[in-house]
């Protein structure tokens, strides 16, 4: 009963992830696009119309923050972080799930610091304004707890699909023993 909860959570979550993935990734094309404009539109300005804008790099600054994020994110869910991988794919059978779930563990310990301190730094930004068109800072600083729930939220998804993975796998070969 157990693992068929654990393995029901993992596929809810899998499908989850995957329909935030998307919808992430067609935001990270979004901010590119939105950004390239922001940014083409002050060089035009500038160097066109001798008339800068000044709030363009700002903006553009801005955008770049939350692209990481929201990237970063689409990164860890389609495992396209950059990592050191020998030691995990070395080892095999229950050593090498502990190593994955030991390192899903520490993703989603970073990721509650992330969502933590990332929400207090957003309500501590509250009362900043952005210097060029007076918006509150909270929208941009809250970029980074928005992705650490997106890391703890793949990162619960590995763990339950390295545990119910391990839990398959000594069933099945405690099936062919029998």
């Amino acid at each position: 009963m157990e693992n068929k909860l654990m393995i029901a959570l993992h596929g809810g979550l899998a499908c989850l992830n995957r329909y935030l993935a998307r919808l992430l990734l067609f935001a990270s094309g979004s901010l590119v696009l939105v950004m390239t404009g922001v940014v083409a539109a002050g060089v035009f300005w500038r160097y066109v119309l001798n008339d800068s804008l000044a709030w363009t790099e700002e903006v553009a600054r801005y955008l770049m923050i939350w692209l990481a994020c929201v990237g970063s994110v689409v990164a860890l869910h389609r495992r396209d972080l950059v990592a050191i991988d020998i030691l995990p794919d070395a080892l095999t059978g229950s050593a090498g799930r502990a190593l994955r779930v030991l390192i899903a563990t520490i993703c989603l310990l970073i990721s509650g610091f992330l969502v933590y301190y990332g929400f207090l730094l957003a309500l501590n930004a509250w009362g900043q304004l952005a210097a060029s068109f007076k918006m509150p800072m909270f929208f941009v600083t809250i970029a980074v707890p928005f992705a650490g729930l997106g890391f703890a939220l793949i990162s619960v998804e590995h763990i339950l699909g390295e545990l119910t993975r391990s839990h398959e796998t000594v069933t099945a070969e405690g099936e062919g023993e029998e």
